[in-house]
């Protein structure tokens, strides 16, 4: 059987989750992807990150150009197409062109279900693509809520489009790469951006520290337009960009991991944190926390942009020390099903069931 993805930006964890299904030696895969990657950075190897797969790399324009998908498609000939969404209309128009009437289209979708105006004016507007989607795969709960509202029945839908490295983060597992006392630090891993809530997270940071005897460091890795709100801030250490592959180490030698968004579909870097065994502390606006964080069993829920209920909670990880170990452990268990594994086999699944 022959795959094509039709992808927005290029990820680790995405064609971490390619590579499985192609080790599968039952499908042709080949993937249409923006040169965007999706750190927004420089310095991220989009060639070392896609090594092993056959790919068409597109800038920003050819991406959007119809006659060029529509090409490429043509060429490649797939029994079933992958499309990321509908924001591209290239790819829209893909769905609706007659010479691949015959064809099987799966979209993937991460938007939350917040049953507001625009989403009400999308689902008529967006009406006669997705009536031509014959499945759609979900990243969690509040996304499969949202296929419902679409219009999508029950059986047209399934959970888990995100996943993450396994295999990485068990070579650290095996080898062991932290220390022997459980680290003493908070970690955030993202972009520098408003939808992360950079500046709740340092406002929350500094509540903290007024709390706490002996207030732990904040360590983030990341880059962006935000960047100057972590300079000169006692406690918080600025790590910068860093390759995916390193990134796991990281998350070894930190102790509890921090995402405070105020929009974020699903999170996989939850998933990633929680299989390398630490406490995570997040805000309801991130979707993986209904699917990965169990409040108090594993981490430590808050409300959306409150820097006081984060304080609270970097105050209760703080004060829980000698219980860390064992809520991270119970983080491994509830990531298991988001590996790149375990995404190869729903999708085996899927595509032996159309």
């Amino acid at each position: 059987m022959k795959i094509l993805f039709c992808w927005s930006d290029v990820s680790g964890y995405m064609a971490a989750c390619w590579r499985y299904l192609s080790k599968l030696n039952k499908y042709d895969i080949h993937i249409i992807i923006s040169e965007k990657s999706s750190s927004n950075n420089i310095e991220f190897s989009i060639n070392e990150t896609l090594s092993g797969l056959s790919y068409t790399l597109l800038n920003e324009n050819e991406i959007r150009n119809y006659s060029i998908i529509k090409s490429l498609a043509y060429q490649i000939n797939p029994d079933v197409f992958f499309i990321s969404g509908w924001n591209n209309i290239a790819y829209r128009k893909l769905v609706k062109d007659n010479i691949f009437r015959n064809k099987y289209f799966i979209m993937a979708l991460d938007n939350p279900l917040k049953y507001n105006f625009k989403q009400k004016i999308g689902r008529i507007i967006l009406r006669p693509y997705l009536e031509k989607i014959s499945h759609v795969i979900v990243a969690g709960e509040r996304a499969w809520q949202y296929a419902k509202f679409l219009g999508f029945k029950e059986e047209q839908i399934s959970r888990g489009i995100y996943a993450f490295d396994y295999d990485k983060i068990a070579e650290f597992n095996n080898e062991k790469n932290y220390q022997s006392e459980y680290p003493k630090s908070f970690l955030f891993v993202g972009r520098y951006v408003p939808e992360k809530n950079i500046a709740i997270l340092v406002k929350a940071y500094q509540l903290y520290q007024k709390k706490s005897a002996n207030p732990w460091p904040l360590n983030c890795c990341g880059t962006g337009p935000l960047k100057s709100l972590l300079k000169n801030i006692n406690g918080i250490n600025d790590l910068g960009f860093r390759q995916p592959d390193e990134l796991f180490k990281i998350f070894y030698n930190n102790g509890v991991f921090v995402l405070p968004s105020k929009y974020d579909p699903w999170g996989v870097v939850v998933a990633e944190a929680a299989a390398c065994g630490k406490p995570i502390i997040c805000t309801e606006a991130c979707g993986a926390s209904v699917d990965l964080v169990k409040h108090l069993f594993n981490g430590y829920v808050v409300p959306t942009s409150n820097e006081i209920k984060l304080a609270q909670a970097m105050l209760w990880m703080e004060n829980n020390y000698y219980l860390l170990q064992q809520i991270g452990e119970r983080s491994k268990m509830l990531s298991e099903p988001y590996s790149s594994k375990y995404w190869a086999k729903r999708i085996e699944f899927l595509l032996e069931n159309i």
